[in-house]
């Protein structure tokens, strides 16, 4: 960030704010004595955010899969679309299957190196030990 576009207020911990000035301004919104009011305005207002609520259970769906997860997101979507669910829970939603979208990826590829290797294993013949060059007579 340039300096000429920094806010100049200097933080608690002796920092500048890191911050961007306003258009022909010194301070950022938070800073500016002239944004003072609306500043308390936007505060007090994000304290009166519609609370998310959920009146009717979701519909379930069993996850085991990941393509369960993507049965998930259809549902999610379509109960997003007839207003059945606020989409700032289906943003959790869609943001939770992703993570279990990456798990699930990270499993199968767990259980593919867990294959290779047995067959490595299977393949590799058995070696004696260094040192041992005698033949055994039975």
């Amino acid at each position: 960030m340039s300096e000429d576009r920094q806010c100049k207020a200097i933080l608690d911990d002796g920092e500048q704010c890191g911050a961007y000035a306003l258009k022909g301004k010194d301070f950022c919104f938070s800073h500016d004595p002239d944004s003072r009011e609306a500043k308390l305005e936007a505060v007090r207002n994000g304290g009166l955010v519609k609370k998310v609520r959920i009146d009717e259970p979701l519909t379930p769906v069993d996850i085991v899969t990941a393509k369960d997860v993507v049965r998930l997101l259809t549902v999610t979507i379509e109960e997003v679309r007839t207003g059945k669910l606020d989409p700032r829970i289906a943003n959790t939603i869609g943001f939770l299957a992703g993570h279990l979208t990456r798990a699930y990826e990270v499993a199968e590829l767990e259980h593919k190196v867990d294959e290779i290797r047995a067959v490595i294993k299977q393949r590799t013949p058995m070696k004696e030990p260094k040192g041992n060059n005698r033949r055994r007579q039975f």
